[in-house]
């Protein structure tokens, strides 16, 4: 077993798909800057791959792992120990070998809530949608709990997912956890409640999708009989947990309704940086790391949220 912190060939990020993820380029963008030799690479892999992954994380073969779609649940299960937060959310992004085995991390929840809370600038949120009930889902629940948010609604396609999400993170928060399918979410006079002030999209429907494809063409009529004309009543701000190069899908269907629409570039880099300093317990060099993911995204740097201080913070 490798001492934390310590040098090793590479960070994988298991997925799938994981083609199309930007996190390589400011991973490895942090890693150079720092002087470190390790690598970050995507892994395709099945849930039944996962225990194989961890048998090289106890050797020391690796320095650590990022785990996205579809894995995050089930990344939560074979692990040696789960931070507290991984522990409510029975979600895991990250996994950690230490001296103890494999951590499982989630930096999720302290990447969505940085996010929230530079999109609501200071706006409360009284009832927020959350659309899908995976990983990012749960995650979200805590993420709007914490900024106060009195109500959220956990909308599926199959809804026990969304109701078991509900049952689960009950007892850790004060918000009224309400679970349905998307079908009653979309049908009209479904109730006030559809009315949210935030709208955060955290399915796979849309993921890897660019433009003029039948991907993105798929995802745009999906989403066409969601309620969207409640939630341009109210302005409801809206946010996808997902990214792309060009956009995504369900960012392009708010906008073209005139909502105010981001997709989770942010995200993705602020719980890079959160995990990037468990793996390595050394301060993240943010800005590279923003600097080199906003140029593999095409984006100007100058659309992206200016940083704040984080001296002394946590890796959440």
């Amino acid at each position: 077993m490798r001492e934390r912190g310590a040098e090793a060939p590479r960070v994988l990020l298991l997925g799938d798909p994981v083609a199309h993820s930007l996190s390589p380029s400011f991973q490895n963008a942090a890693f150079e800057a720092l002087g470190l030799e390790s690598r970050y690479e995507v892994c395709q892999i099945t849930a039944a791959e996962l225990p194989g992954i961890l048998t090289q994380l106890r050797e020391g073969a690796l320095l650590g792992a990022n785990i996205t779609l579809p894995h995050k649940e089930a990344a939560a299960k074979h692990v040696d120990r789960l931070g507290v937060v991984a522990s409510w959310l029975g979600a895991v992004n990250t996994w950690v070998p230490t001296v103890y085995g494999v951590e499982g991390h989630n930096t999720d929840l302290s990447g969505l809530r940085r996010v929230l809370e530079e999109r609501l600038e200071g706006r409360p949120v009284e009832h927020a949608c959350i659309l899908g009930a995976g990983g990012t889902a749960r995650a979200a629940v805590v993420a709007l709990e914490q900024l106060g948010c009195a109500q959220i609604t956990l909308a599926n396609r199959t809804p026990e997912r969304a109701q078991a999400i509900a049952e689960a993170l009950a007892p850790h928060v004060q918000a009224h956890l309400r679970a349905c399918s998307l079908e009653a979410l979309c049908r009209a006079g479904a109730g006030a409640w559809r009315a949210a002030d935030l709208v955060l999209h955290t399915t796979s429907l849309g993921v890897g999708a660019a433009p003029e494809t039948p991907a993105w063409a798929g995802a745009l009529e999906a989403w066409a009989p969601l309620p969207w004309a409640a939630w341009a009543e109210v302005g409801a701000v809206v946010v996808d947990a997902s990214y792309g190069r060009q956009g995504t899908p369900f960012v392009a269907a708010a906008q073209s309704r005139g909502l105010q629409a981001t997709d989770g570039l942010d995200m993705l880099l602020y719980q890079g940086v959160d995990a990037f300093a468990l793996w390595t317990c050394r301060t993240p060099p943010e800005e590279i790391m923003r600097q080199a993911l906003y140029a593999a995204a095409g984006r100007p740097l100058a659309a992206a949220t200016p940083p704040r201080d984080r001296s002394g913070a946590g890796a959440g």
